[in-house]
Formats: structure tokens, C-alpha cells, sequence
């Protein structure tokens, strides 16, 4: 079991080589030469003046400086045409290049990345459908992957879900509403898993020094006790951090 900031480098790690990649297929979808670097450690200036323009690139990058800005939303960037423009020409060339065997190894890589990116987004962002469709897009990779277990538990969890609108439709709607996650502030990025703020948040206090788990005992007293003064320490807890 590795811990959490482990699998957050990780997680990185792929973010990483799925940045390169995908430069590297944009790079061959508009023929443009690969930045080099000298003995000298200088940029070459003669690959940055043969640098070949081009509109939906140039509309592209502007975009991306919007939104770093703040000018531009997200919605704006992945709905405009220029954008659309580069994702086709792209996938494109992923389709010229599927007959390849290492290529076509890498493509299958960028694809369960993106299926993490998506999931990610829907945690983060409270999207319940995409989160769904996440979950259904890991189903094969788990299967192919010898995880069984989670090919089942994914699957039944997959079937339970999409029946909430008929077994459960209050629940349904509120997750609907981006209520499957946890905010502890209104962000738009910061949706938290439940597990994750129930691990993190909620035991933390019964497994650290002074807990349930460590000194007191787990007897039916001590359980009394830790519960009811449970809302008085948060109390003080709130108070010592404002």
C-alpha cells in the first residue's frame, strides 16, 4: 500500500509523459520541428524563426493565456473552433498511425490517461455523469489488467448507480446536483471524494495520538466520551484556527 503523496507523484509522473506525447503528436499533426537544444545549453534561434505559423494554433495559444488570466472560461476554450480543429487533426493522426505497434502502445497509454484525467474532473468538479462515465470507461482496463475484483465491484457499483433514478430518485438528484463529492470551500476545483475527507478528516481524530485507537481504549465509556465531547473540541479546534 502506497500513500497518498506517493500516488499523487505518480499520478504526475503520467500527467507528464502524456504532455510530451501529445506535443509530440502535435508536433507531427502540423509538421512543426522539435525545439532542440545545443552543446551550450542555448536554445537554437534559427528553429525558433523557421517556426511555421498557424491560425488555429496561434487562436489556441491565446486562449490558453485567457484562461490563465481569467479573461477566458473554460467552457469558451473547449467549445471554440480552433480547439475543436486541433483535437480532430490530432486523432487523426493517432488513426495513421494505429497500424504501428509502438505507436499504437503509446496511443493506448494517452487513452487510459485521459480516462484518469476524466475522473479526476468529475471528483474535483461534482460532475456525476462524467464520473459515471469514467467508472465505465475503467471497466476493460481492469479486466484486461487481471483485477478482477475491481472489474466486479466496478461493475455492480456501475449497475446500482444508474438504477438511482428509478430506486432512489432523491438521492439521484442530488447527486445530479454535484453532491457525491465534498467541498470544504466553493472553489469550482475542489470537490473531494468521500472517502478521502472520511479517512482524512473524520478518523483522523479517532486514530491520532489521544484517540480511540491510541491510549483510551475502545471500550463502551471511552467511545461515550470521545463521541459526546466530540462537538466541544471542534468548537475550540474552529476557534483556535480564526
Amino acid at each position: 500500500m502506497i500513500s497518498g503523496k506517493a500516488i499523487a507523484r505518480a499520478i504526475r509522473a503520467h500527467f507528464l509523459v502524456d504532455a510530451a506525447l501529445n506535443a509530440i503528436l502535435l508536433a507531427k499533426a502540423y509538421d512543426l520541428p522539435f525545439s532542440h537544444v545545443t552543446e551550450d545549453d542555448q536554445p537554437n534561434t534559427d528553429a525558433e524563426e523557421s517556426f511555421p505559423q498557424n491560425e488555429d494554433l496561434k487562436e489556441a495559444q491565446g486562449l490558453l493565456k485567457g484562461l490563465l488570466d481569467g479573461t477566458e472560461t473554460l467552457d469558451n476554450v473547449l467549445s471554440s473552433e480552433s480547439v475543436t480543429r486541433i483535437d480532430k487533426r490530432i486523432n487523426h493522426v493517432k488513426d495513421a498511425m494505429a497500424d504501428q505497434r509502438t505507436a499504437k502502445l503509446w496511443i493506448q497509454y494517452l487513452d487510459m490517461v485521459k480516462i484518469l484525467q476524466l475522473f479526476i474532473k468529475a471528483e474535483r468538479t461534482g460532475n456525476w455523469e462524467l464520473h459515471l462515465d469514467a467508472v465505465r470507461k475503467m471497466l476493460p482496463i481492469f479486466a484486461a489488467a487481471g483485477h478482477i475484483l475491481y472489474a466486479k465491484s466496478a461493475y455492480l457499483y456501475l449497475q446500482q448507480m444508474e438504477g438511482l433514478p428509478t430506486s432512489h430518485p432523491e438521492v439521484y438528484q442530488k447527486f445530479s446536483e454535484g453532491f457525491h463529492v465534498i467541498r470544504r470551500s466553493d472553489r469550482y476545483w475542489a470537490g473531494l471524494s468521500t472517502d478521502l475527507v472520511i479517512e482524512q478528516v473524520l478518523m483522523r481524530s479517532m486514530k491520532t495520538s489521544g484517540g480511540l485507537t491510541h491510549g483510551r481504549g475502545m471500550d463502551e465509556i471511552q467511545r461515550l466520551v470521545w463521541t459526546l465531547s466530540l462537538p466541544a473540541c471542534a468548537e475550540i479546534k474552529f476557534t483556535c484556527k480564526n
